[in-house]
């Protein structure tokens, strides 16, 4: 954290300076892992062109139906039916999302790594100071969610989107007439706040317990091998954790929110209407009846599509919690 005798001035300096190296390191990283988010959207929210999904009776067994391709399988499915262009549906948004997540950030960040920088290591906060920053963060990141619904809807839209400094064609197309007229009945969507703020608190209690661990090995003298082991055992429950909660998150920003009930639905004005966004369920148009709540699709993708779904992608949120750990043993052991 900033040490009290720093002044507004160096903060702020510093704070610039933060943000302004990271404006083309963030578009380089952007236009390279967007068509691997593309894939792994798609593929979570079971993105299978020209198929039907039936609708399951309470108590019916899921029948055998078109297999789901795999992650790769989904990348090679991409370029072979919309080439390069697939790849990067909705890199707009994406880059929107990530520079408001860095300027959501970087200032907590920026106030945790000053003053161990400048103070190492007697400037190291204690836990109880640092996770109220980290959760306050994951909080924060809410902040983004409308951002996250446009962009996964870009990506499995069938449209051909016409993003451009003046987005509004692309969001009348993306959005029901009801959302676009009324943005923050995007957080009423039904189980969709439940989740993102599950996903964001899975973070910050992982790097509590990672510190706890920590804590524990050096007052007690465990072994390396030993305090490795318990960190790959809280990688896996965050993996067991966050894994199935993404997989929800992303089928429940795809799914649009029309007027309440007893109020009639607004309409775009002619010649403007909403794209078919894959793996949306819409009721009526559909036969698929839509999740009305973070239980209701837990419940629904089981029982319609069973366990395995909720698997989907593990191994990237797996490399992710990896990474993370292997720095923090690196950072303890060097």
């Amino acid at each position: 954290m900033l040490d009290p005798t720093t002044s507004p001035r160096t903060y702020w300096g510093a704070l610039y300076i933060g943000l302004s190296v990271t404006i083309i390191p963030t578009l380089l990283l952007c236009l390279i892992t967007m068509p691997f988010l593309g894939a792994l959207v798609r593929f979570r929210a079971n993105y299978v062109p020209k198929s039907t999904i039936r609708l399951l009776t309470d108590g019916e067994e899921a029948a055998p139906s078109e297999r789901s391709p795999s992650y790769f399988g989904m990348l090679f499915r991409v370029y072979r039916l919309e080439g390069w262009a697939g790849f990067y549906k909705g890199l707009l948004p994406y880059l929107a999302e990530s520079y408001l997540a860095i300027l959501i950030v970087t200032p907590i960040a920026l106030s945790l790594t000053v003053r161990d920088i400048t103070n190492p290591p007697a400037g190291k906060l204690p836990l109880e100071v640092e996770m109220p920053l980290y959760i306050i963060s994951s909080a924060l990141m809410v902040v983004v969610l409308p951002f996250e619904i446009v962009l996964n809807r870009a990506i499995t839209t069938t449209a051909k989107l016409p993003w451009s400094l003046a987005p509004r064609p692309a969001l009348k197309t993306l959005l029901s007439a009801s959302e676009y007229a009324n943005p923050l009945k995007l957080y009423l969507t039904p189980g969709l706040v439940l989740a993102e703020v599950i996903r964001g608190a899975l973070t910050p209690l992982i790097i509590f317990a990672q510190r706890h661990i920590e804590r524990a090995a050096a007052s007690r003298g465990l072994a390396p091998l030993g305090e490795a082991a318990l960190l790959v055992g809280l990688g896996l429950v965050f993996v067991a954790l966050q894994t199935p909660v993404s997989v929800m998150h992303a089928r429940l920003t795809l799914q649009r929110r029309g007027a309440p009930a007893g109020e009639s639905e607004l309409a775009f004005e002619p010649g403007v209407g909403e794209a078919v966004v894959m793996g949306e369920r819409s009721g009526a148009q559909d036969g698929v009846a839509p999740y009305t709540s973070f239980v209701d699709c837990a419940r629904k993708m089981r029982r319609e599509e069973g366990l395995g779904v909720f698997a989907r992608g593990w191994w990237i949120v797996a490399l992710q919690a990896a990474t993370v750990l292997l720095s923090a043993l690196v950072t303890r052991w060097l």
